[in-house]
């Protein structure tokens, strides 16, 4: 009996997508979404919609990050819902450390035939707010009276 969990297929469609984008092969990376996905970055303004927005989306992100690699630390899945949570951070093949956080979650939708239908990355604010934000937020709820 083996002590090692078994990996679901849908994580590990998500681990070959990684990997064919850390190689940067965008033609293979794109190949495991849907026709019709739908892609959220949480730091663009609107979503990229449709394998030909993400193509162009993953290619523009392989030219600006030469030598950058996703490195999956963990994951959660719902296998009857079809759904993948992975936790994340960037490497970088050079050894030198990036000047800039290197850590986000992904979530991942898929459809019957495994490919990838939604996906919602959040990645770690370049800048810290926090200790800004609560007391902002404080601010505002009191001058509008939101309990």
């Amino acid at each position: 009996m083996s002590l090692v969990p078994q990996q679901s297929s849908y994580y590990a469609k998500a681990q070959s997508f990684y990997d064919s984008w850390n190689n940067r092969d965008v033609e293979v990376a794109i190949s495991h979404f849907a026709d019709d996905v739908y892609f959220v970055d949480a730091q663009y303004s609107k979503p990229f919609n449709g394998r030909s927005e993400v193509k162009a989306y993953l290619q523009e992100c392989a030219d600006s990050l030469p030598g950058r690699k996703f490195i999956i630390d963990d994951y959660a899945e719902d296998a009857q819902r079809r759904k993948v949570g992975l936790k994340w951070h960037v490497s970088d093949t050079s050894g030198i450390n990036l000047p800039f956080p290197t850590n986000g979650l992904s979530f991942l939708e898929f459809d019957e035939s495994g490919l990838i239908v939604g996906c919602t990355d959040m990645v770690e604010p370049t800048v810290k707010t926090g200790v800004f934000q609560l007391p902002l937020l404080r601010f505002v709820s009191k001058v509008l009276r939101i309990n």
